[in-house]
This record gives C-alpha cells, structure tokens and sequence, in this order.
C-alpha cells in the first residue's frame, strides 16, 4: 500500500514535512509584510500550521500512521457511545488538532451525570475533577434528555433539565436562545437534510477554515468506539430526529487504539494480526489502512 501524502511527509525523512509547514509560515510572513485583505495570522496558525505541527508531533512521540485531523468518517449517531468529560479541547482550546492520548480517559463513568457544562445546580454532586466517558443516554446526560423529550413534545423546553439549568446558571433570557437555535437547526435538517456540516452551521472565516471544520468532533478509545469531543447540539439533535448517517472527525485516539491501527498498517496478511485486530478491519478509522487484498468481507 502506497503511503498516505501525510504519512509521506511526516517519515523518517521529515524534510517534506518541513518544506510544507515552512511555507505555510512563510505565506503568514508574506501577508504580513504586504498587508493584504485575506485571513488574519490567527485564522492561518489555527487552521494550517496548528494541525501541520500536531499531525508531526503525533510521528514523533508514537510513529505511523499519522492521522489526517480533517478525514471524514460517516457514521450512524447511535455509534457515538458516550460524552467525553470535561473534553480535550478544554485544554489546550483547539478543536484543529490531533493526537494520541493514554489513561482511563475513555473508562465509563457509570455513576456521573453531565448537564449542559461542568458546572452543577446547588446541592448535586459535582464530581467532575478526573476526566471521563459519561454514557450518552438520557439517563446521565441531561443534554440529550432535554433535547429528546422537547423534540419528541414530552416537556416545553423551559422545563427540560438544560432549560432549567441555563436559567439558573446564566438566564432565562439564554435559555430562550438556546431554544431558538435548536429550532433553526431542526428547521434546517427537516427542510434539506443533515447534509455537510457547512450547510448546518455556517462557517465564520471562509477564506481559511477547512470545509470539515464544523464537523461533530469524536475521540476513539481503546477499543474503538466513538466519544464526542464537541458538537454536542448537532449529534444530540440528529440522534434525537433519527438522522441516519452525519460527519464526524477525529481529535484524539487512545494509544491503544493508535497500536491497532499501526498493526494493521504495518500487516502484510490477515494471519498477522491477532483476532482482535482482525475484527476491526472494517471500522472506518481502519479500513484504509489495510494493505492486504479481500481483508475486509
């Protein structure tokens, strides 16, 4: 198999890879210099050099294959299995990036339930000090209850868990807001679908952000399953309207996961991988790493 373009740059001879982000800096410096109308030094860090220098920083700590923090993988909704808490991009504030992350970030939090934000009503627990995986379910994430029960006509959403909290916690003034922009979303997916993401949600700056930016963003534990990073109101909207199939990229993989993944890049014939690897040959953060012919059924 015939190695990725990133992957190319990002080898053992690096130079490629540094020519690219050289350049990149070199067009920032250029715009400087010249002054002239087009995207600000922070719009081209955030969405050039940013991802160029994490997609080399990921080669260097953990090897091949690279991900590529702009690929798509088209998945139900129902395949995002839980919410990642608080996310990643709490951070380091970037939703542009990719790595690879070890821990027990990606363990289920059986007992956790997650409101809106991090933040809790007086009175309820707020144990929100070590990061991890809430189940999305209506039972331990209030966003999605709300959003489930007000699409579906069980409450008005000032008394859905999340029309309550913003109320309290900012203002009914808020709440009401947040009200109307989950009405213009579900008015646009009902008029023409859930198609890209840039249909959904509009895009500030053009001239610089890469069409998937606005995609649903997931992290992958180590075993594969899908865990939202960000985008909480378009996937609880879609899964809620049964939308079968969105968008999505992904920010963070478990090392776990990286390794299966190097495996199955570095797999000549199904014999070498073990049977667990073998299952996962037809995940979509899979399938175009598999260098053997008739692998996937």
């Amino acid at each position: 198999m015939k190695p990725s373009v990133i992957q190319a740059e990002c080898g053992p001879n690096r130079s490629a890879g540094s020519d690219r982000l050289s350049d990149t800096l070199d067009e920032l410096i250029d715009m400087i210099r010249q002054r002239v109308p087009g995207p600000t030094p922070h719009d081209l860090y955030h969405h050039r050099i940013r991802p160029r220098r994490a997609q080399l920083r990921v080669h260097r700590r953990h090897g091949s294959p690279v991900p590529d923090p702009w690929e798509l993988h088209v998945i139900s909704p129902t395949d995002i299995s839980g919410v990642l808490s608080p996310p990643f991009f709490r951070d380091d504030g970037f939703r542009t990036v990719v790595d690879v992350r070890e821990g027990d970030w990606d363990r289920p939090a059986p007992d956790r339930y997650l409101e809106y934000s991090r933040r809790k009503p007086p009175g309820e627990d707020e144990s929100f000090d070590e990061r991890r995986t809430v189940p999305l379910t209506t039972e331990q994430y209030g966003f999605y209850r709300s959003i489930w029960a007000y699409l579906r006509g069980r409450k008005p959403w000032e008394q859905t868990p999340t029309g309550r909290y913003l109320a309290w916690d900012r203002s009914e003034r808020v709440a009401r807001e947040k009200r109307r922009d989950i009405d213009r979303l579900v008015a646009s997916i009902e008029r023409t679908g859930y198609h890209h993401p840039g249909r959904v949600v509009s895009s500030p700056s053009p001239t610089v952000e890469h069409p998937h930016y606005d995609a649903v963003v997931v992290n992958i534990d180590r075993a594969g399953n899908y865990i939202l990073e960000d985008g909480k109101h378009r996937l609880c909207v879609a899964k809620a309207m049964e939308v079968p199939r969105i968008p999505v990229r992904v920010r963070s993989r478990h090392l776990e996961w990286h390794s299966t993944r190097a495996a199955v890049a570095g797999a000549r014939k199904s014999s070498d991988l073990d049977e667990p690897q073998r299952d996962q040959l037809d995940h979509p953060d899979i399938r175009s790493l598999v260098a053997f012919e008739s692998a996937v059924g």
